[in-house]
């Protein structure tokens, strides 16, 4: 279902029904919501098709209410009085969510602490991550969270690492297990890819994981590796400098997405090192959005005519 809403101007009589279409379509119901003013009038709607919905249309509600944030709160109670009868993938998205939600940070851990003993996989690792968000106001459950350093699953592993890293605010020894996993080429690219994410989140905590991350950048992508690393590398602040050079060797990358995200990382981050390769892709781009990024990023670097240190 392709939709185009951005520009529509709904009257309050018409937007539950136009809520209604979108339901079962994340990214139309997102937008929708945007239409709708994004916050509370938006959300009586979303709760009412939430409660008598199937999952899929759980899900899209769910990240549409994540998207709106704080004044989505008023959907608290019915989320988690469907919680204990939901699916697993709808338990593990509301928990993923709480921190969002919700201002009351001793009953949040109680529960999220509660649900590292449930029997499915999915919801273990969503409570683990949302206690990762929660940061240092969640020390109460790192007893809790502990055990799942030696779990027998990588991902269970990776997921607690961070956690406890982010809640900590400690590097050691959580980042050196992150990067051990990450480092391991005999681990699929997609446990790369989410230890890699896990590192990149932790921002300047796991500044000795840049080397690595810069040498998987040098190499062929495998399964979204290097996707995933440009998406979250930002939050590595002022180090994304030293991985210039391998995001101008990626403005040369087939793959639009990750020449897009070069291209944006240069501009933000990037020196005068950059200017000459972006504007060798803007002579030679195909497509006139890509030679416009281009143009946009030297920009940023060079303001004035003077070179960003």
């Amino acid at each position: 279902m392709q939709t185009q809403v951005s520009n529509l101007r709904i009257s309050a009589e018409f937007r539950p029904a136009a809520l209604r279409l979108c339901v079962g379509n994340t990214f139309a119901m997102m937008e929708m919501a945007l239409v709708l003013a994004i916050a509370a009038p938006s959300v009586p709607h979303l709760i009412h098709y939430f409660r008598g919905a199937g999952t899929p249309e759980r899900l899209s509600c769910l990240a549409t209410l994540e998207a709106i944030g704080p004044a989505a709160r008023v959907a608290l109670p019915t989320l988690l009085r469907v919680f204990p009868y939901a699916d697993e993938s709808v338990q593990a998205a509301i928990l993923r969510m709480l921190p969002a939600l919700s201002d009351d940070t001793i009953d949040l851990i109680a529960i999220l602490v509660r649900s590292l003993q449930s029997s499915k996989i999915e919801v273990r690792r969503a409570a683990i991550q949302a206690l990762g968000k929660l940061g240092p106001s969640a020390k109460g459950a790192l007893p809790a969270l502990r055990p799942f350093l030696d779990d027998k699953r990588i991902d269970m592993r990776i997921d607690a690492a961070f956690a406890m890293a982010a809640i900590r605010k400690q590097a050691q020894p959580f980042v050196s297990e992150l990067h051990g996993i990450f480092g391991n080429r005999s681990n699929s690219g997609e446990l790369r890819a989410h230890a890699a994410a896990a590192l990149l989140e932790l921002g300047p905590l796991a500044v000795e994981a840049l080397p690595a991350i810069r040498q998987a950048l040098r190499e062929p992508n495998i399964e979204y590796l290097h996707e995933t690393i440009l998406g979250s590398l930002d939050q590595m602040g002022p180090f994304v400098r030293s991985v210039e050079p391998e995001l101008i060797g990626l403005l040369e990358s087939e793959d639009y997405w990750v020449r897009h995200e070069a291209i944006r990382l240069l501009g933000a981050f990037g020196g005068e090192a950059a200017i000459v390769p972006l504007a060798v892709l803007i002579e030679h781009a195909t497509y006139e959005d890509v030679a416009k990024e281009a143009r946009l990023a030297q920009a940023r670097i060079c303001v004035e005519g003077k070179y960003r240190k």
